[in-house]
This record gives structure tokens, sequence and C-alpha cells, in this order.
């Protein structure tokens, strides 16, 4: 009997192997990736940073919805350990309840396979990682926090002028609204439960 108890508390246990922190549907996990377009997010802003995934169910199990490409589900381990130096950080909004949760789930389950939105744009054609994130939570009744136009950003350095240059020529949409990283680390609606060392 004893054997089996604790045969079910191991399983029913979502924690990471690295840590003792134990997820809960509804995590929002914030990295830094490297890449050129990483750091033009960093230097734009002012954030580490540079992207985020949300923790919800899928088969009873937990995974990481997630925009990087197409949005696709990866393993919660895989995606805690694909940062740099394996660093990230956890933001919990902790009055979500079962119903939108299920919204969530829902609404990230309609985005599999969505191509990733390099332009940024609010639209539905296409999305990035914050965007999804930020819709999910939408799906849920949640708003987490305001949109900021591109301007609201630090466009100066030559990073992000580079990738400007790149993505829209002459044309920079400076009043699209935007959602970055950033602005979920900022929410005063999320929680940092959970930062390992970077």
């Amino acid at each position: 009997m004893l054997l089996l108890l604790a045969a079910s508390l191991i399983s029913c246990s979502q924690k990471n192997t690295s840590t003792d922190f134990e997820f809960r549907e509804g995590d929002i996990i914030l990295q830094s990736l490297n890449s050129t377009q990483c750091q033009a997010v960093r230097e734009a802003t002012d954030s580490y940073y540079t992207h985020c995934g949300i923790v919800l169910k899928d088969n009873n199990e937990l995974i990481v919805y997630e925009a990087i490409g197409p949005v696709k589900k990866t393993d919660l381990k895989e995606f805690t350990r694909s940062g740099i130096n394996r660093h990230f950080v956890v933001l919990r909004h902790e009055s979500v309840d079962t119903s939108a949760i299920n919204d969530m789930i829902r609404y990230c389950r309609k985005e599999l396979g969505k191509p990733y939105d390099l332009f940024f744009n609010w639209d539905d054609s296409e999305i990035y990682c914050s965007e999804l994130v930020w819709k999910a939570y939408q799906a849920g009744g949640i708003k987490l926090c305001s949109l900021r136009p591109l301007k609201d950003y630090d466009l100066s350095s030559s990073a992000v002028q580079s990738i400007m240059r790149q993505r829209y020529g002459e044309k920079i949409p400076k009043d699209e609204p935007m959602i970055a990283p950033s602005d979920l680390f900022s929410s005063p609606l999320l929680i940092k439960v959970y930062e390992n060392k970077k």
C-alpha cells in the first residue's frame, strides 16, 4: 500500500528534474535565446528575456505551447533547458480558474501550426511568442497588460535598426500594437515564482 501511494505521488508531481519547482497550468516561462533577432529584442526592450511560452496540460502532462517557427507543443524539460545557460524565470497569475485554463488550452490548440510572425503584426494570420501567451490569457478572460506601439520601444541601436530595415524597408509600422516578453515580465498581474541561476 505504501509503495502504491509513493508511486502515485511521484507520478502526479510535475517537477523539473533540474529543480524542485512545481509548475502549474497557466505558468509563463521566460528565457533568452541566441539569435540576431533576440539581440535586437534585448536592446529594444532593455530586457534579458527574448522568448516565452505558456505551460498547459496535454494528455494530462504539462507541456509548453510556444511560437518559435510554427506554434508547437514542447516538452517542459526540453523548454527549460533551451535558453542561454538553461536560465529561465516563471511568472504566475494566482487567480486563474479551471474555466480560464480550459479556454487557454482551446486557444493554443487552435493555434498549433500557425506560422511565426517575423513582422510582429497584431493580426491573427501569423503569431509570435509573447503574442501567443497574451492572446491565450485573453481567451481565458484575462488581460495581462496593455499593448504598446512599436515606437514606444528603444529603436535606436544598430541591431534594432538593421532588423527593421530587413523586415520593413522604409515603411516601419511605428504605430503597430505589440507585446514583448519584457511587458509580460512587468505585468502587475503576474508574480515571479521561480528563477534559476543565470
